[in-house]
């Protein structure tokens, strides 16, 4: 019995020990790092993911003249101001180069109040540098430059810097938790993102975020990552009041989308993904059901257009039936019938149905600059048609109804353009006011009233003949968009 009880204490010894350290440690042990990506607090409008920050910050020096220009953009002239000051802080000290080597680090964007916009800048530390080094270091900027305070928040210190000079820079506050620099220009912000690593919650617990960031390509400067559940109400805080409730409607169009990003001198180039949800009708979701088809708009559109956006879809019938079942969702399907019945029961026209008979599978928005022909800038609606005598045909019975319920002539809604002694267009004017927005929504709402002509295989509405014969001019001179240098050189790098 004695030998059993020496045998068995010191095993009760050595536990009792282990018990002891695994305690000892478990009260003591250091906060676990944590990834940058759940420090950003779930109500951000947009995330940018910085690949290579360094990289990223030469390309939008002042020797690129396309970032020159995205500064005027209020959103990027932001952002820029912040990067460059955040660079003047980290090259104050040698060693502080480290914070921004330590990649991938991100930049996110909120809505924190009325036509107010805030970015908060995390980064994951790197080895041997804690929050003692990083307030060395800001402090070393605010001896000449303002001053630093500290509070108390969930356990965690918030330091918050008061600008002597905030000409350029506002005052902003920084905190460190779990091995991650935060720093923003809105104590709300850097408050949540604090609360939420405390609450162990991220992004990736938003639905669909996690599908959308596996889609990330990785050789790129850097991936952008939308939230369509707040963007629209960030966006809307840049644009004219009577414009704002158009761009917050835009929550529907998808949950979330990714674009990887790539900077060039005189071009941005981006592209990805977006990820509609899965329960819910969103614009995302109507091109569920189609296939990619090739953008051929460019062969019609004039080299002077500044912006244009083409939906393709491989089959038209389709498109329409999963409009319905988004307008459904959005409970405007029964407005959408009215106002096509109300059309239909005016000109003796079913519109849908005739534009779906010629419909090919392609339609285009476009935005020209002013010129000669046009004393301000014009809007282009085209729509790809299956064959251009066809939908001439089609048009002409179209018109001959609108003129009989009006009881004019035909002849008062057409006139000729006579580009030269052999050649001859024929433009169109139909009395019908947004008739592109009444059929394919609201997006394409850009047009008023509704002057057309045919080209090849397109159907073009303007609201202006002027501009109509501006973008004939340049069709028929070869100076279309296909054929200019610069989007050329665009369209190779896609």
């Amino acid at each position: 019995m004695s030998k059993n009880k020496w045998t068995i204490i010191p095993f009760i010894i050595i536990a009792s020990l282990i018990l002891a350290l695994i305690f000892f440690f478990t009260l003591h042990k250091p906060l676990a790092p944590v990834e940058p990506l759940k420090a950003i607090p779930i109500n951000a409008s947009l995330v940018i993911k910085v690949n290579r920050y360094n990289a990223f910050f030469e390309k939008t020096s002042g020797s690129s003249a396309l970032w020159n220009e995205l500064k005027h953009i209020p959103g990027f002239g932001k952002i820029d101001r912040q990067m460059r000051f955040l660079d003047s802080i980290f090259r104050f000290v040698p060693d502080a180069g480290q914070i921004l080597k330590n990649t991938p680090s991100f930049i996110s964007a909120h809505f924190t109040g009325r036509d107010n916009i805030s970015f908060m800048h995390v980064f994951q530390l790197p080895p041997r540098f804690n929050e003692n080094k990083v307030r060395d270091l800001i402090s070393g900027f605010t001896v000449n430059a303002g001053t630093m305070s500290t509070r108390d928040y969930e356990g965690v210190s918030i330091y918050e810097v008061t600008l002597l000079n905030e000409s350029l820079i506002s005052n902003f506050s920084w905190a460190v938790t779990h091995d991650i620099l935060l720093i923003s220009f809105s104590t709300i912000v850097l408050e949540d993102a604090i609360r939420q690593v405390m609450a162990g919650e991220s992004l990736a617990d938003l639905d669909g975020f996690s599908e959308i960031y596996a889609t990330a390509g990785k050789n790129v400067d850097a991936n952008v990552f939308v939230n369509f559940q707040q963007f629209p109400r960030s966006l809307s805080t840049f644009v004219r009041p009577d414009f704002k409730a158009e761009i917050r409607s835009f929550k529907s169009f998808a949950r979330w989308a990714e674009m990887d990003v790539n900077l060039l001198s005189d071009m941005l180039l981006m592209n990805g993904f977006v990820n509609p949800p899965d329960s819910v009708a969103s614009i995302a979701s109507i091109f569920v059901n189609q296939s990619p088809q090739r953008i051929t708009a460019d062969e019609i559109l004039p080299g002077s257009v500044a912006s244009f956006l083409t939906v393709t879809f491989s089959d038209a019938g389709q498109y329409f039936n999963d409009y319905r079942a988004y307008l459904q969702e959005q409970g405007k399907l029964t407005a959408w019938k009215n106002t096509l019945q109300s059309l239909t029961g005016a000109y003796n026209t079913d519109f849908l149905q005739e534009f779906t008979d010629i419909l090919d599978n392609e339609i285009t928005l476009a935005l020209d600059a002013s010129n000669q022909d046009m004393q301000q800038a014009a809007m282009f609606f085209l729509m790809r048609v299956k064959s251009g005598a066809q939908a001439e045909e089609k048009l002409n019975d179209i018109t001959a109804k609108i003129a009989a319920s009006e009881a004019k002539s035909p002849a008062v809604y057409r006139s000729d353009f006579r580009f030269d002694s052999e050649l001859t267009f024929r433009i169109h004017y139909w009395p019908v006011r947004k008739l592109t927005a009444k059929i394919f929504g609201d997006l394409f709402a850009g047009i008023d009233e509704h002057y057309f002509v045919i080209i090849d295989n397109y159907l073009v509405f303007s609201s202006s003949p002027g501009a109509l014969r501006s973008l004939i001019r340049n069709q028929v001179l070869n100076k279309t968009l296909q054929n200019d240098f610069a989007y050329k050189d665009f369209k190779n790098n896609l």
